[in-house]
């Protein structure tokens, strides 16, 4: 039975149980739901639809386990349903002889949505990334090609195209805000929700603002565009963009007023989510002490220098802003260590620390991101690796780039520019 009969035999059984019940369509589907396991899933519509066009059967027992995993296999035999491709005549890979699902497997390759996953295999139970996801779909749906970037973290992705043809199609809104997390894996609630959009498309998700590739690195001395202290957040500083010499903040505190150690300074408009990081920190077990936070450019210019002095201009430059390019010029950066610990970069590597790893994992709940993640390429931060150094950003802009995976430097130079 094609899509559309199957709608509508659908509809007609709840018009039916409407009558006989006295309720509507969407309180009879509510009322009995497909699966004994997708009441509180949010992909609940959207597997009840599945069900409905006879696209999944469920993982057995009457379930469906929608956080259940996507394998290459089980992809195949929902795309060959929701398609209603017809059996192939040969036998495509070599690899998938004991699948329940290789029927599947070679429809899909007859109708060439698959071409496997190398020479003659297609790798059945490999995971599904949310990215090749974007490929078969794409393929699946002809999507035509996107007028628009929509996300930041697929950009070395060899999936990007299809990425933002599947969102420029409303069939994803991806992970969250200009991200779409190509590496995270799909589950069934999720493979749903991808099927039922094809057949009803969303509104897409926003085009990023700012379409120009991210600068090499190099050093320059350009004066950023976003230099008021209202600006905190989205300033862009790196081996090129730099603050004036003259930028000093207004509203600088002691760090002891959000409970750290004394002796350093930091802006008020931080200081509510640097107490609460320093407070959550503490009661975790991993009190943190700060070792450098608020830098003004005439601090700077002996920082730079005593770097120099210490291991050359050629490392130096790697390890530390030329003055007026610093993030510590903000006052919303810090440098923090644990109790009692030296300074992170006297460590091989300070995430490796407990109290440095739950940093690197909770600081960006308040708000906090490091700047220079081990997660970005060099080319991408021009600094560095540095799990100690992080800059303050608010609690939803920090969510967004903790997110997307990628640095702050890229994040707010594909949102804002330089």
């Amino acid at each position: 039975m094609n899509a559309s009969r199957l709608r509508a035999a659908g509809l007609a059984a709840l018009l039916a149980l409407a009558a006989v019940f006295g309720q509507s369509p969407a309180s009879a589907a509510a009322a009995t739901p497909a699966f004994s396991d997708i009441a509180d899933s949010r992909f609940r519509t959207q597997i009840e639809w599945l069900a409905a066009e006879d696209i999944t059967h469920g993982c057995g027992d009457g379930r469906f386990c929608p956080d259940g995993l996507v394998t290459r296999a089980q992809m195949a035999s929902f795309l060959v349903r929701f398609l209603s491709l017809p059996p192939a005549a040969r036998d495509a890979f070599s690899d998938d002889d004991s699948s329940r699902h290789e029927a599947s497997i070679n429809a899909l390759a007859a109708a060439d949505l698959t071409f496997g996953c190398e020479s003659d295999t297609y790798c059945p139970n490999g995971r599904v990334t949310r990215a090749q996801m974007a490929t078969f779909l794409s393929r699946a749906a002809h999507l035509p090609a996107s007028g628009g970037d929509h996300f930041v973290d697929d950009e070395r992705s060899k999936h990007e195209d299809r990425i933002n043809r599947v969102a420029a199609s409303g069939i994803t809104a991806g992970c969250g805000t200009y991200a779409y997390c190509p590496d995270g894996l799909v589950t069934r609630g999720q493979m749903a929700a991808f099927l039922y959009r094809i057949d009803r498309p969303t509104d897409a998700p926003p085009v990023l603002p700012n379409r120009s590739a991210l600068p090499t690195c190099r050093y320059d001395d350009v004066m950023t565009t976003r230099k008021s202290q209202k600006d905190h957040a989205t300033t862009l500083l790196d081996t090129i963009y730099r603050l004036p010499s003259s930028y000093a903040p207004t509203d600088l505190v002691d760090t002891s007023a959000a409970g750290a150690n004394a002796g350093y300074r930091i802006r008020r408009v931080a200081l509510d989510d640097f107490t609460a990081l320093v407070s959550a920190a503490r009661a975790s077990g991993h009190p943190i002490r700060v070792i450098s936070a608020y830098r003004s450019y005439a601090s700077q210019v002996a920082t730079f220098a005593d770097w120099v002095r210490k291991s050359g201009e050629a490392a130096a430059l790697r390890r530390s802003a030329r003055p007026g390019h610093s993030e510590h010029q903000l006052g919303t950066t810090l440098d923090v260590t644990h109790a009692g610990g030296s300074a992170g970069w006297n460590y091989a590597d300070w995430a490796s620390h407990p109290t440095g790893a739950w940093m690197r994992d909770n600081a960006w709940r308040y708000g906090f991101v490091m700047s220079y993640p081990k997660s970005s390429p060099f080319t991408d931060r021009c600094y560095d690796y540095e799990p100690w150094h992080y800059r303050y950003v608010g609690r939803d802009m920090a969510r967004d780039v903790h997110t997307a995976g990628i640095s702050l430097r890229e994040w707010i130079w594909r949102l804002y520019g330089p």
